[in-house]
């Protein structure tokens, strides 16, 4: 017996020691009391207050859908594809001459760019290869808006990190109702305790050279650090916001704030402070026109952006309902005229969105029990609300861009499915797919404002 006992102990032993032996360690699990650094477990919500489907969005329709991108991918985006169509911006009478003096002028100015739209931007893959391609062009004003996405649960883009330590309470476009105050970016957060730290990477070692954070309520910046070391820096405080200045470059920073009774953050502007071009993205997944019109002061707050152009990019969604063209028409008529009243130095573009697919279940007998059988098929919804953008666009003297024509018209859905350009959804891009977007969006918008 005693033999046998030492032979079990041994073989406990060797167990134990195996993953050593073999060069395998346990991974460290982050408190989540601390500051969540690049990488970590993610300490930025409080898993008791989401629900089992915060994660991912995982409902039944597109405003759950989300859009990932995974780090470090090399991507090949593909040439000779016969079904695209290089479109050309439509004016429908707009002068864009100034604009493109502008576009133009920025060796010794800025150029701002905002794009407001759904879970095809919310990523920020083609919206972030847009970015590269105009600011290699016309200079690097800076990283521009980052938005607290993953703080409130959701997927947000892999180029920064934007954590707080301890709990909060959050809020995101179209998970009503709010349990904060709703602000520009469509996601927002309000920290438990008076006196808690923000933390940003860029993962760019240029890094920034001032920020602006966006936020309601009074609040102080009490210090801020980098590498554990505290840095001087300079502090404008404004009503629905707090511009901080820094006398060098950081890549990355953390932001210790006490905050006056109760505020809410909607995310921060990062800037080089040099000329150049701003590229910002506003996306949530779900959103309609009518969900940024529901923003208390949306077209308001957006001129903290300081746009010379403003991107609409949405129809998506509204395809999958059952919107009629005379509400749907109302709907972008809301948010342009609402955009312009606020914002009269800035050009609207309107972009359509391109042909996709839904889905159909249905539950099946079989001799192994039921099953679900999931059949596709064409959105025309997506054609029809097209139709109303254009029309709206000559009506209004509003430029647009024809996405749905330049993705390839009628039938683009298969050859980008044929081509691994659609994600098995038949809704969302692959990463590939974005990056052509991106690409022939941005090669538009260089045409029409290099004349």
């Amino acid at each position: 017996m005693i033999a046998r006992l030492r032979h079990i102990f041994l073989f406990c032993a060797i167990l134990l020691a195996l993953p050593a032996l073999l060069g395998f360690y346990p991974v460290s699990v982050v408190s989540a009391s601390s500051l969540c650094p690049p990488d970590s477990i993610p300490d930025d919500y409080d898993d008791d207050d989401r629900s089992d489907d915060d994660d991912d969005d995982a409902q039944s329709d597109l405003r759950s859908s989300t859009v990932t991108l995974e780090d470090g991918s090399d991507i090949h985006i593909p040439a000779g594809l016969p079904f695209l169509h290089r479109i050309p911006i439509e004016l429908n009478g707009a002068d864009w001459t100034d604009l493109s003096r502008r576009f133009l002028a920025t060796d010794s100015d800025l150029f701002s760019i905002v794009n407001i739209g759904d879970s095809h931007l919310q990523a920020d893959i083609a919206t972030g290869h847009m970015r590269s391609i105009l600011q290699s062009q016309r200079g690097n004003a800076g990283r521009g808006l980052i938005s607290p996405h993953r703080i409130a649960g959701t997927n947000e883009a892999h180029d920064y990190h934007f954590t707080v330590d301890g709990r909060v309470t959050t809020s995101r476009l179209l998970r009503s109702p709010w349990q904060t105050d709703m602000g520009l970016t469509g996601v927002a957060f309000s920290p438990s305790r008076p006196d808690f730290s923000i933390y940003v990477d860029t993962k760019d070692e240029e890094g920034f050279r001032s920020l602006r954070l966006l936020h309601s309520g009074q609040i102080t910046v009490k210090s801020i650090e980098w590498e554990g070391r505290k840095q001087d820096f300079d502090a404008d405080y404004q009503d629905d916001c707090t511009d901080i200045f820094l006398p060098r470059p950081l890549p990355s920073l953390t932001l210790n704030i006490h905050v006056k009774g109760s505020a809410c953050f909607f995310g921060i502007v990062l800037s080089n402070d040099c000329p150049g071009l701003y590229f910002h993205t506003i996306g949530n997944n779900g959103a309609c026109y009518c969900s940024y019109s529901a923003i208390p002061h949306f077209a308001a707050d957006l001129a903290i952006l300081e746009p010379d152009l403003v991107i609409l990019s949405l129809g998506t969604n509204e395809a999958f309902g059952k919107l009629s063209d005379d509400a749907f028409y109302a709907q972008i008529d809301e948010l342009v005229s609402d955009i312009h009243a606020a914002n009269p130095d800035a050009e609207i573009l309107l972009t359509t969105p391109m042909e996709c697919q839904h889905s159909t279940r249905t539950r099946r007998k079989g001799r192994r029990g039921r099953r679900t059988a999931v059949t596709y098929s064409v959105n025309s919804n997506c054609c029809r609300l097209r139709q109303v953008i254009l029309r709206y666009g000559r009506d209004k003297s509003i430029p647009t861009f024809d996405w749905y024509a330049a993705a390839g018209g009628d039938g683009a859905s298969s050859s980008w499915i044929e081509h691994q350009l659609m994600s098995t959804d038949r809704i969302h891009l692959t990463r590939t797919g974005y990056l052509v977007m991106g690409n022939m969006l941005a090669e538009s918008l260089t045409s029409s404002l290099s004349r």
